[in-house]
């Protein structure tokens, strides 16, 4: 019985202690549901769930007004006064018992102080004076002040602790009468949430107090540059002041970018002439390249700071979108000081623009092997080597050719030779048969070669005949590995793709290649099946390939893919070593947010004194760390993509072309914002984590 009675008084004071509990924290502004449950025979169950009805009323002892009085104060001093001046308003606020709270300054164009801010916080009865004593520092030239009545937000919050400190101490009392470990539970589980609220109310209170004791004073001081007319007599800036201030900034900022420009411009100029430049020498086309990235990642960098605020509001639109007021703040927090930011997302943009050249550039290179293999080929199947590019045994090609499935086959020999002074390939082809299944780029004059092929022909790369001042019906020697010779005359001159090509450079008919190459072994042998490409003949033709070790069965897709899959690999080699240059990256944007976060813990205090929760701060963090890494994003994609334009460009006379792996850079995206939220994880754990008094007394 006893216990029951305790379990109901509780819920009773839990109803009262939340009749006085406001709905800004979302913390304890959500219904709160007690149970206690106890043993025995006629176990009881009692739950009382906690909502929010208006605040009780009461008489409350009148209070006079309280005001959190605020000001700002801009003057203008003669020159070389400046820091004289600064000095006498620190001395002005101290002497009132007040304080400093911060200060800056900064430079003009004689590399000297002559303009900065000093904001000082005095007690209350001060105020007046000590305003009035820092009008008179030099000519005001803009003055605000503003008061905040909180006399009632004191009365409730006063109010507010009475009650909620009469319940906590009923509720120890009940604790020390709880006789089951039940009942002590049910108590302890709402003395907790009582004192929490308690801890909040008295923390708002003192800082509402501090407010009204102390006023703040903002000032604003600065230099008056010399007058151009005589007589101005020390007075309020004039036009001339206006225009030169003006002309001085415009100049300032036009220097910054037109710097910025003018290396990406000499970046440019370098990697152009290193890339498609003739005549120069490999170690002059390396230091090109290397200066030109290096330039115009430096340049980039410099103009960053400038593209920091448009890049900050689109991509920090969805955080505002997601997150609220905390999504806002992240933005607004971002662009707050743009020269770090610009400098935190530098590293990862460095590091994303690398990935993005090689991503580029493979996919490029990728694209064009297997558009070059496409052009050249048209078959149902081809047999080749397991590894797709040593020869193998010619009997299998005929052991192929031999199967009822097969409607058509070619073979193609393949062996080292020297020609005309040169190691080259050279393969043997079956005349009838090839043109089925090789599509031949015929130069003028050289259509109908391969039925001339006869014993004493061969077929010559156009490359081949331009290097050796071969043409149509012109004689060369050819030599075979086992040092034998065979003479042969220019039948036909042909123009492959200068990317994987699969003939040799000189050809010659099958039977004067078995004749005079040792050891007859095929590169490939192309096969066309009855009805084309099907289940049952890739599973015949696998069948009989077999019985060759070594030797692979691919359909025409196959095959193209495998020709290109060393890119593959090494594109993924290339992806390991330079993702290190984002991990680094990410140390540097964990220093800077934790720096940030060490700086603003007064601001931080202020947020979660005025109703910001744990989770808000950590999301604000988060997402001012992803709108960094977006940043970084914004610029080393783009550029990425732009240096290996350059390098495809000069690199299309080779035949290769300019491919946008979209897939490939969707995924680099995602991992920069995968690496802003690992970058936030500790910054946000301690900005969540911040004692909001002491926050508040941070100086």
């Amino acid at each position: 019985m006893r216990k029951l009675i305790i379990i109901a008084v509780v819920g009773a004071l839990a109803v009262a202690a939340f009749g006085c509990s406001s709905g800004d924290d979302e913390d304890s502004g959500e219904a709160a549901e007690v149970a206690a449950e106890a043993g025995g025979d006629g176990a009881v169950q009692d739950a009382v769930a906690v909502s929010q009805p208006s605040r009780g009323g009461g008489s409350l002892p009148s209070v006079g007004p309280s005001i959190v009085q605020t000001a700002s104060l801009a003057v203008s001093v003669p020159r070389n006064e400046f820091e004289t001046t600064i000095q006498r308003a620190r001395t002005i606020a101290t002497g009132a018992g007040g304080f400093v709270v911060s200060s800056s300054a900064s430079q003009g164009d004689e590399q000297r102080l002559v303009r900065g801010s000093l904001v000082v916080r005095v007690p209350e009865p001060q105020y007046a004076r000590v305003l009035e004593q820092l009008s008179g520092l030099g000519t005001v030239e803009a003055q605000e002040e503003a008061g905040q009545d909180v006399s009632q937000e004191l009365v409730d919050l006063e109010a507010r602790i009475r009650h909620l400190e009469a319940v906590e101490a009923r509720l120890l009392g009940f604790l020390e009468q709880a006789n089951t470990v039940a009942a002590a539970l049910t108590v302890q589980s709402e003395l907790n949430r009582v004192q929490l609220e308690l801890e909040q109310a008295r923390g708002r209170l003192d800082y509402l107090d501090d407010q009204v004791a102390f006023a703040t004073i903002s000032l604003d001081v600065r230099e008056r540059q010399v007058a151009a007319a005589e007589g101005d007599g020390g007075g309020p800036w004039g036009i001339v002041d206006a225009w030169r201030a003006a002309g001085t900034g415009f100049v300032t900022v036009v220097g910054w970018i037109f710097v910025a420009v003018a290396t990406i411009a000499i970046a440019v100029v370098a990697l152009a002439a290193g890339l498609f430049a003739n005549g120069l020498g490999t170690r002059s086309v390396l230091l090109l390249l290397g200066l030109g990235v290096i330039a115009l990642f430096i340049g980039v960098a410099l103009l960053a700071s400038r593209l920091v605020q448009p890049l900050a509001a689109l991509v920090g639109w969805p955080a505002g979108r997601m997150a609220g007021s905390a999504g806002q703040l992240a933005r607004e927090n971002a662009v707050r000081n743009p020269g770090r930011t610009a400098s935190t997302a530098a590293a990862l943009m460095i590091g994303l623009a690398l990935v993005t050249v090689v991503a580029v550039l493979g996919a490029s290179l990728r694209d064009s092997a297997q558009s070059a293999v496409e052009k050249q080929i048209d078959t149902d199947y081809v047999v080749t080597h397991e590894n797709g590019f040593d020869p193998f045994p010619a009997a299998a090609g005929d052991a192929v050719a031999a199967m009822p499935e097969v409607e058509e086959s070619t073979n193609v020999r393949f062996d080292q030779a020297l020609a005309a002074d040169s190691e080259l390939e050279v393969t043997g082809l079956e005349p009838t048969t090839i043109g089925n299944f090789y599509d031949f780029a015929w130069e003028p004059g050289s259509e109908g070669a391969l039925e001339r092929l006869g014993g004493d022909g061969a077929i010559v790369q156009k490359n081949f005949a331009d290097d050796h001042d071969l043409a149509l019906g012109s004689r060369f020697t050819i030599e075979t590995s086992n040092g034998a010779t065979l003479g042969a005359v220019v039948r036909g001159i042909y123009d492959p793709p200068e990317l994987d090509q699969l003939l040799g450079a000189v050809s010659v008919s099958q039977r004067n290649f078995d004749s005079s190459f040792p050891r007859p072994r095929n590169q490939f042998t192309f096969v066309n099946v009855s009805g084309g490409e099907t289940a049952a003949a890739t599973e015949a033709l696998e069948t009989t390939v077999a019985a060759f070790p070594d030797v692979k069965l691919h359909t025409e897709s196959d095959f193209v893919t495998s020709r290109t899959a060393e890119f593959s690999t090494l594109l993924n080699l290339l992806y390991v070593l330079l993702a290190f240059s984002v991990v680094v990256s990410l140390f540097g944007m964990v220093n800077t947010l934790v720096l940030s976060v060490f700086e603003r813990t007064r601001e931080l205090g202020m947020l979660r004194a005025v109703g910001m929760t744990r989770r808000q701060a950590r999301q604000m963090i988060r997402h001012e760390s992803v709108i960094t890494a977006l940043i970084g994003a914004a610029l080393g994609l783009p550029l990425g993509i732009f240096l290996a334009a350059l390098v495809a460009q000069a690199l299309s006379q080779f035949g290769v072309g300019f491919s946008l792996p979209i897939g490939t850079l969707a995924v680099f995206l995602v991992v920069a914002i995968v690496a802003g939220v690992l970058a936030a994880v500790l910054p946000a754990r301690r900005a969540s984590r911040l004692n909001v008094l002491e926050a508040l007394q941070y100086e």
